[in-house]
């Protein structure tokens, strides 16, 4: 009898530090979620030719605009990467973030920098790209 009332209390015990855990994991994984690192993940996708992995980086707006087969298709045909960027300037609105950003493309050698501005919308606990920057544009 003492034995399973021990058991009951370590079962409960346990519960509640795992719940705990979970919502912190909760709470830090949307305070990591930000323009930044979205458009870090997209640089590394782009680099890695991870059409898919973009995709889903992308607002249900843009999706609206693109398919996956699309996206797919784009990133393998492109003979550009991107070897650099900077964030000149960052505007935060209600639930939508601005990042002017210098893009350095590299194509055998060649280092061509344009400037853009990326429109971030904050979906489904995500920061979302939401401008066409999909490609190198001369």
């Amino acid at each position: 009898m003492v034995n399973l009332k021990m058991r009951k209390k370590n079962l409960i015990l346990v519960t509640l530090v795992l719940l705990v855990l979970m919502f912190s994991f909760g709470c830090t994984e949307s305070i990591t979620s930000n323009p930044e690192n979205t458009l870090k993940k997209y640089v590394i996708y782009y680099n890695g030719i991870q059409g898919d992995d973009i995709y889903d980086l992308f607002s249900n707006d843009l999706k609206k605009e693109y398919s996956k087969d699309q996206i797919h298709n784009i990133v393998y045909a492109t003979d550009y990467s991107i070897s650099d960027y900077e964030i000149i300037e960052k505007t935060v609105t209600d639930k939508v973030t601005t990042l002017n950003v210098d893009i350095t493309w590299d194509m055998e050698g060649i280092h061509i920098t344009n400037n853009y501005n990326i429109e971030f919308v904050f979906e489904d606990d995500e920061w979302k790209i939401n401008s066409n920057v999909i490609r190198y544009h001369p």
